[in-house]
């Protein structure tokens, strides 16, 4: 057993808090319990005296978060259905001088790591799971890619009594097991190494389920009797003293580690119908797969192809649950279409589970939109669980063919390398299946620890040396980028005035569409797109560095390969719109005492804030009244920064009733920033 070398005093000054808590013993369950899951509880080898566990064990879930657990026997093949554990496996790792296939403390070199990518909650609650030993195979240390992994593995993990790197996510075994650098052998089922199935039970939450004093910590450590990883004993101190991790338990995910999903393309017509449902979806390798909302089960949402003025009809159905939401979101949805011409506004209507709502669009000019869930008060939840997607308008100049012998085409990358970006930011909770969480009563908005990049945490993108057409859409709902490359690329930004830039901003719900040219990249370079903007809550950015240094990274580009290119990069904008008089309007916007308000009001679903004519366009002139809120707003070429104002163009099409138009951010939004007029019959 690792003596516990902290101080009690030291292990409360490394604490975060403290929280009240009412002891649970670590017993074992009854015989019925395990009889409902398929064990024959005659058949468990070992369970302790009294059904008490002796000792608590340390290690970590899939995430590299620090899990406790106490063991409640083994079991050989007969003890249970065939089969039904081999999907749960716990990673053991033997010394190189112990032995093979122990369990013993003093032959491992790191405590366990459990694969509860499957999901532990719901699908493993009793924790049965296949003993599988891993060691590193010679190739990891006679060739330059294995040193080169294991230094990385080091600096991020530590190293363990071997002088090896820790590995405390599947996501790193894995990567070193499909390399050749490491070898996974399960416990042979014919029990010839020993039991091979085994009822280790982690603590679902220590917090509330405490760790009993009679049992002792129990560690793998190193001679001097520290552990190999000093912080499952902080936590361990921690939680037995005030009842509270040193640290929230969040996930920690290696960046990096999956490809960049890519949404289909719905092909133009003159109608579109799409599907909102709901849909398991894994953000990360090392999370458990987690119920998302998404428009035909995806995320992001399909490409919606559109030609510009040519009206089109989108038909959504909504087929989502009316409860088991997970927590957040409402099923009430208000799908809305944001075209490339700027803010129409669109109608507050919503549409029920188990309804259809349609609406016909007009693009009168080409570019990149977007569409996504609008409903009031909860457009920010619904946005984040999935509901969003690209909307591309081709015409004669942008038609979408980087071959195209039209001599007014652009000629824009097209196809494989044209590329939709939606990023948004998600936060984890802090059980064994890091959910997706959501905080209902953050009213400032807080941006979430991970940046997603069309629905994957920090993704590799494969790309040839050549030029790519990238349309990043910021989702939100809180984070403000300032987008660069590592490698001091210039974006070329495809604006009403072609713009090149070091860096990009780009605020909640803005959408820019840029050019990057890889030509001049060498075979095998890495360039990641980084986040360089700090930001604390949703009021908008700030002026300081960023930590830590997961927060910088959203995308990895690999160049690895030449391609042709008969792509250009054109002198004009794309889809700029036609300069016209109008009529102005001043509508100023200010926060007072948390609720926002239009011209001094604060929302009323029955107040109308202007009233104008079927086809008109107007000088919408918006003033940002308040001290410390950077607001985004749809279709204006800056921020609204506090104190400052924008304007904006807007057409208001023919067709009579209430519009909405919108902050940018939707929290802001959902909280009553917007402004609602009618358009006369």
């Amino acid at each position: 057993m690792v003596p516990l070398t902290f101080s009690r005093l030291a292990a409360l000054a490394l604490c975060l808090g403290a929280g009240a808590v009412t002891p649970s013993p670590a017993d074992d369950v009854p015989d019925g319990r395990y009889l409902e899951h398929g064990i024959d509880p005659s058949k468990i080898l070992g369970r302790p005296e009294g059904r008490r566990a002796r000792e608590t064990r340390g290690g970590y879930d899939a995430a590299g978060t620090p899990v406790f657990f106490h063991r409640f026997g083994s079991l050989r093949k007969d003890g249970f259905p065939a089969g039904a554990a081999d999907r749960f496996r716990v990673f053991v790792f033997p010394r190189r001088q112990g032995r093979p296939q122990s369990l013993a403390l003093s032959d491992l070199r790191q405590d366990p790591l459990f694969d509860t990518t499957p999901g532990i909650l719901r699908h493993n609650p009793l924790g049965l799971w296949r003993l599988s030993f891993v060691r590193f195979t010679p190739g990891a240390f006679s060739s330059s890619d294995g040193l080169r992994l294991l230094e990385e593995l080091r600096k991020r993990n530590g190293t363990d009594l071997d002088g090896t790197p820790l590995l405390k996510h599947v996501s790193e075994l894995r990567d070193l097991e499909v390399r050749g650098f490491a070898a996974v052998e399960p416990r042979p089922e014919d029990g010839s190494q020993g039991v091979p199935w085994v009822i280790w039970r982690l603590v679902a939450d220590p917090r509330r389920d405490v760790l009993p004093a009679e049992a002792p910590l129990m560690l793998v450590a190193r001679a001097d009797g520290i552990p190999a990883d000093r912080e499952i004993e902080q936590h361990f101190l921690s939680l037995r003293e005030v009842g509270a991790f040193c640290a929230p338990p969040m996930p920690k995910l290696p960046p990096f580690v999956q490809a960049l999903p890519l949404p289909a393309r719905q092909l133009p017509g003159k109608r579109v119908e799409m599907v909102e449902r709901a849909f398991l979806h894994r953000f990360h390798p090392d999370l458990p797969p987690t119920t998302l909302w998404g428009y035909e089960g995806t995320i992001p949402g399909p490409t919606l192809t559109l030609r510009r003025d040519e009206s089109v009809v989108i038909r959504s159905r909504n087929d989502l649950p009316l409860d088991g939401n997970g927590g957040f979101g409402r099923p009430w949805t208000a799908c809305r279409v944001r075209l490339p011409a700027g803010p129409a506004g669109y109608s507050a209507a919503l549409c029920a589970p188990g309804e259809s709502a349609e609406q016909e669009l007009r693009a009168p000019q080409g570019g990149s939109g977007w569409y996504g869930d609008a409903a009031l008060g909860f457009s920010a939840a619904n946005l984040t669980k999935g509901l969003a997607g690209l909307v591309e308008v081709r015409d004669e100049f942008d038609s979408g063919d980087e071959n195209d012998p039209n001599p007014a085409a652009s000629r824009l990358p097209s196809g494989a390398f044209d590329v939709p970006l939606l990023l948004g930011e998600r936060r984890f909770d802090v059980t064994l299946d890091h959910a997706l969480s959501w905080d209902a009563f953050e009213v400032d908005g807080v941006p979430g620890e991970y940046t997603t990049v069309n629905g994957a945490v920090q993704p590799y993108f494969r790309v040839a040396r050549r030029k790519y057409r990238f349309r990043v859409l910021n989702v939100g709902p809180s984070r403000f980028y300032e987008l660069a490359l590592s490698s001091r690329q210039m974006f070329h930004e495809l604006a009403a005035t072609p713009t090149r830039r070091v860096e990009l901003p780009l605020s909640p719900g803005r959408l820019l569409d840029v050019i990057v040219d890889f030509s001049e990249v060498a075979l095998g370079s890495e360039v990641v797109l980084e986040n360089r903007q700090a930001q604390e809550n949703g009021k908008g950015p700030i002026e300081r560095p960023l930590t830590p240094e997961r927060d910088r990274r959203v995308l990895k580009f690999i160049v690895d390969r030449d391609a042709p290119d008969p792509s250009r990069i054109p002198a004009r904008g794309v889809g700029a719109p036609a300069e016209v008089a109008a009529p102005t309007r001043t509508f100023v916007l200010e926060n007072r005492r948390g609720a926002w308000t239009v011209n001094g009001n604060v929302f009323d679903a029955e107040r109308v804030d202007a009233r104008v004519k079927r086809g008109a366009s107007e000088v919408w002139v918006l003033k940002n009244a308040s001290k410390e809120w950077t607001l985004p707003m749809p279709g204006a070429a800056e921020d609204l920064r506090p104190g400052g104002e924008v304007r904006l163009l807007l057409r208001f099409g023919d067709k009579p009733g209430r519009r909405i138009f919108p902050c940018g951010s939707p929290i802001h939004a959902d909280l009553g920033l917007l402004i609602q007029w009618d358009v006369e019959p």
